[in-house]
């Protein structure tokens, strides 16, 4: 099985493995294919891995976000293929810096580039609520549980030091932030 992937006795998949299988397999630019999350993810994590490969790109930019549109446009021809990439692009960008690297630049690339009106519906709406969350603006209103499992809103601290802390129990960075906490209890005592 694995002689299959390296070409030898070695345990390791070549680095180019998933480029050569889907560039001469499936091919780029198939837009039947766009119905498949993985077919979408295989070609953004090719054109990202280009994109990183390049001088100076660090994860998360704005530069870094162009270099992956400029790897959508020099290597994409099929409009619908380009259009579902970028647009998963900077959604995944959203998603992961909010709108920390957001140029009006970063609009209007993707403006020009996206002419799918439910695309565009999609972003506009998420692009809205991660505005609404800048710093400086007054916080949505939420309600949640606290933990006595008594249902809580951010209305009901108005004027108050709130500090909120999300985490899971799996996740191990999670786990090293709860001394931290602790912390920030003992300091603010009575305060938040």
């Amino acid at each position: 099985y694995y002689f299959n992937f390296s070409g030898g006795d070695s345990l390791d998949i070549p680095d180019n493995y998933y480029q050569k299988t889907v560039i001469t397999s499936l091919g780029m630019n198939d837009e039947s294919l766009l119905q498949f999350d993985i077919y979408k993810n295989i070609l953004y994590i090719i054109l990202v891995e280009a994109s990183v490969l390049e001088k100076n790109t660090e994860f998360g930019t704005f530069t870094y976000f162009q270099k992956v549109v400029n790897q959508i446009n020099d290597n994409i021809v099929n409009p619908k293929v380009k259009e579902a990439l970028v647009h998963d692009a900077l959604v995944y960008e959203m998603s992961y810096n909010g709108l920390k690297y957001f140029r009006d630049s970063t609009l209007t690339l993707y403006r020009e580039t996206i002419k799918n009106e439910n695309l565009k519906a999609i972003f506009e709406n998420d692009y809205q609520r991660w505005k609404q969350l800048q710093k400086g603006n007054q916080a949505p209103n939420f309600t949640m549980l606290d933990r006595d499992s008594n249902t809580v809103s951010l209305a009901d601290f108005k004027g108050q030091n709130i500090y909120i802390s999300t985490w899971a129990t799996w996740c191990t960075p999670c786990k090293f932030q709860r001394p931290y906490l602790r912390d920030i209890i003992k300091q603010h005592s009575g305060s938040i």
